[in-house]
């Protein structure tokens, strides 16, 4: 298994036009393992955290087992910015965490847009494609 996984990092190529490259950090992501990667590397340091909290707080340990995340998306809403206090450390200094929620009442996680209002929670759908700034061709 690890043999398979060396080769993989140190064999993934892509291509931009005309010209290809070698990727050297990683692997890329839309590539057939990537999603595997990425939820073995989250939840190696995500397990890790949480199995020495639980024995140190319990209770903190219980506030953050409501947080959800599917591959690389993370859904923390209604936590009382908790997550937002520990992420640091959880995961390693190299990943980049990008914040997409304005505040602690509203996210849009995979397909969903969620919402809190009166203490109820308001689900529709989101599609990211309507938040870039640019026009993507359907």
């Amino acid at each position: 298994m690890k043999a398979a996984i060396k080769y993989l990092l140190d064999n993934s190529y892509f291509t931009l036009g005309e010209n290809i490259f070698r990727q050297i950090i990683g692997i890329p992501m839309g590539s057939d393992p990537a999603p595997f990667f990425a939820n073995l590397f989250l939840y190696f340091y995500e397990n890790k955290w949480m199995l020495a909290l639980k024995k140190k707080d319990l209770l903190l340990a219980r506030q953050l087992s409501n947080i959800f995340r599917f591959i690389d998306d993370l859904n923390a809403i209604n936590d009382m910015m908790t997550f937002e206090r520990f992420y640091k450390d959880i995961y390693p200094e190299e990943l980049q965490l990008a914040r997409e929620n304005k505040d602690s009442l509203s996210a849009s996680f995979l397909d969903l847009d969620i919402k809190i209002i009166d203490h109820k929670f308001i689900v529709g759908l989101f599609d990211k494609r309507d938040a870039f700034p640019f026009t993507i061709a359907t």
